[in-house]
């Protein structure tokens, strides 16, 4: 009894927005119409760059997520033809609550996308331009971590690299900070002396 409600709730939810959406596009220029009783109302971040790889929080109004036969979260733009970018993972944390892992590709499609919360077999949640795609971050020498800046951070995942075998740097060219070839202690020492103690910025023609 209490799923079968839930699934008139939602198709109330889903038939509010249909005749929400059929009043707007029949309404005279100008014209207000009401909201439909279900919808997203929250995206957070609501921008990444192209290759970044971010989780998204999602809240809802109104809605009841995971109670489908599955769950799919995607950003999607509709131009000349429809790009979309859908979530690697997908992790309800209530009915209005969820969480949904994206990687944006690094030739993503530039500017504002509607996002969607499907609930594959009852109905579908949206939030139009509620996601922006920003052109990807420049890397440069000395950005070992890939975060899009040089600091103390780049010094840790450097050190982690080079001593506890820690995750491998990408491009990897870019821990090569004084541009001998290698890898090791003295790239360890080049940040120090950059970071710390005003030293040289790390080779700009690693990648050459």
């Amino acid at each position: 009894m209490k799923r079968l409600g839930i699934m008139l709730c939602i198709a109330a939810c889903v038939a509010s927005a249909a005749i929400a959406q059929t009043k707007s596009s029949e309404a005279p220029d100008g014209a207000s119409q009401g909201d439909p009783l279900c919808f997203i109302s929250s995206v957070v971040p609501d921008s990444a760059h192209q290759g970044d790889d971010l989780w998204v929080a999602i809240t809802g109004t109104g809605t009841y997520f995971a109670q489908g036969s599955g769950t799919i979260v995607s950003f999607f733009q509709q131009g000349s033809s429809t790009y979309t970018i859908t979530a690697a993972e997908v992790n309800p944390t209530s009915y209005h609550d969820l969480t949904a892992h994206f990687l944006i590709p690094s030739n993503a499609l530039l500017g504002l996308y509607d996002v969607k919360v499907e609930e594959v077999g009852i109905g579908t949640y949206s939030m139009s331009d509620g996601f922006t795609v920003l052109e990807g971050m420049q890397p440069e020498c000395g950005d070992v971590n890939g975060d899009g800046n040089i600091d103390p951070a780049d010094l840790t995942f450097l050190i982690n690299f080079v001593f506890l075998q820690g995750p491998i740097p990408d491009p990897i060219e870019f821990a090569d900070v004084d541009c001998d070839g290698k890898i090791n202690l003295l790239d360890v020492v080049y940040m120090v002396r950059y970071l710390f103690r005003g030293g040289p910025a790390p080779c700009a023609d690693c990648l050459q």
